[in-house]
């Protein structure tokens, strides 16, 4: 087997003069997509109606991930077009669901760099991160809607917050759409240099998070 980036050390690939094949983290997912587009690419342990009921698991195969990803992403588009036209940090506050990850896929598909936003963060912690990354807007899950409402109302007004456009009783059909949906988007000429997302650290040692960027070279 020829050797690859993937399976390189960063001085082995510099040596032998392979580059990344993908610019970016929505590059990499049509990339996949168009090449095993069949393949599990991820799961979702679900839980049964009833404590006795055995558990499944909700898998998403590459081409789901690409088409649920432009799905989510024009459906936000639609819903926030005043801000999303225009290139932003967007904060996002969900628990590790498929809400999360196609939404977070979304936006970066529209353009947009990511601030993940851990649940554990009191209201105060998430108005500093938003406002050290320049952020007005927060997406987040229902199930944190009163930490949202809280970081929204300490921020004086510069945080908007709204909800993931998800119907809480129909949120698996919402991902994909109908089979004769025709779904465009505007061009985001993004670069791999660009920030793609930001995690943040804890805030223990410094008494509030600080966010840590992640390029798209380095998140593919």
């Amino acid at each position: 087997m020829e050797p690859n980036y993937f399976t390189c050390t960063l001085g082995q690939a510099a040596a032998l003069g392979i580059q990344q094949p993908h610019r970016t983290i929505s590059d990499l997912v049509d990339a996949l997509a168009k090449e095993h587009p069949d393949l599990p690419a991820v799961g979702f342990p679900q839980p049964g109606s009833k404590p006795e009921d055995s558990w499944t698991s909700l898998v998403f195969t590459f081409a789901d991930v690409k088409l649920c990803s432009e799905h989510v992403a024009s459906t936000l588009l639609h819903d926030n077009e005043r801000v999303l036209s225009k290139r932003q940090t967007i904060g996002l506050l969900c628990p590790s669901t498929p809400e999360f990850l196609f939404t977070w896929l979304a936006l970066m598909r529209l353009g947009h760099a990511v601030l993940l936003i851990a649940p554990q963060c009191q209201a105060p912690a998430v108005v500093n991160l938003c406002k050290t990354c320049e952020v007005s807007l927060l997406l987040y899950d229902d199930v944190y809607r009163e930490l949202a409402q809280e970081a929204s109302n300490t921020s004086d007004g510069a945080l908007e917050c709204k909800g993931l456009p998800f119907p809480e009783d129909e949120r698996q059909s919402t991902f994909l759409p109908e089979a004769d949906t025709t779904i465009k988007l505007p061009n985001a000429l993004v670069s791999e240099g660009e920030v793609a997302y930001l995690h943040h650290t804890s805030g223990t040692s410094s008494g509030m998070p600080n966010p840590i960027p992640q390029t798209h070279r380095a998140g593919v």
